[in-house]
């Protein structure tokens, strides 16, 4: 664990992080939790196989439907409010029905897209709240609009500033190059974050220093 400031950053598998030595407030909770996992088998296997390339870390492979599980086993543990999860187009309807079997309430799906070389494809935002958060997620004016315009850090920034405070915590258990650590820093959050690959997890570490 590295800490910074007010932050907490890990670096490891995702399957195996004990999130209660990074997390720092009263209940052991954060109040919004944010990430893009691996979408798919095949995503998750390119992502350890680079791990591997970069690092010369050992690649584990983990089954997708287990791995999502741990996603949203996170979400339920550590989250007591909102929870974004990027996700494939491909597969809404399970991924949906993953998070309501782990006690998530599935209020928005919302339509973005992301740069493949000069491509925009289609992807999807979906809005969750924990057993713990009892009001009904209300969208902007245009939010939707507005983030199907938008890709990388300006659709994060748009996406939770609406439902963000300062001095909240803010989690993601896949944090890769750290937007979610810039959205912490731009907005006055706590950021907690665990990234497998060393060498991503330093350009979130960057941003701090």
């Amino acid at each position: 664990m590295i800490k910074i400031g007010r932050h907490a950053i890990n670096h490891g598998d995702v399957m195996h992080v004990n999130f209660n030595e990074l997390i720092e407030t009263r209940d052991g909770k954060v109040d919004i939790m944010y990430s893009d996992p691996p979408w798919g088998q095949g995503n998750l296997r390119y992502w350890q196989t680079m791990n591997k390339k970069q690092t010369g870390a050992t690649k584990e492979d983990h089954d997708i439907n287990e791995f999502l599980k741990r996603i949203f086993w996170i979400a339920k543990t550590y989250c007591r409010n909102l929870v974004f999860l990027e996700y494939s187009v491909k597969f809404i309807d399970e991924f949906i029905a993953m998070g309501e079997a782990y006690e998530m309430q599935h209020h928005h799906t919302i339509d973005i897209y992301y740069k493949s070389g000069s491509r925009l494809l289609p992807n999807v935002l979906h809005i969750f709240t924990t057993k713990f958060y009892e009001n009904k997620i209300e969208l902007p004016a245009g939010y939707r609009e507005e983030l199907a315009t938008l890709q990388g850090y300006p659709l994060l920034r748009s996406a939770i500033k609406p439902f963000a405070s300062p001095g909240q915590y803010i989690l993601d258990p896949c944090c890769g190059m750290g937007y979610t650590a810039q959205f912490a820093i731009d907005h006055d959050l706590n950021f907690v974050g665990n990234e497998l690959n060393k060498v991503r997890l330093q350009k979130t570490i960057n941003r701090f220093k």
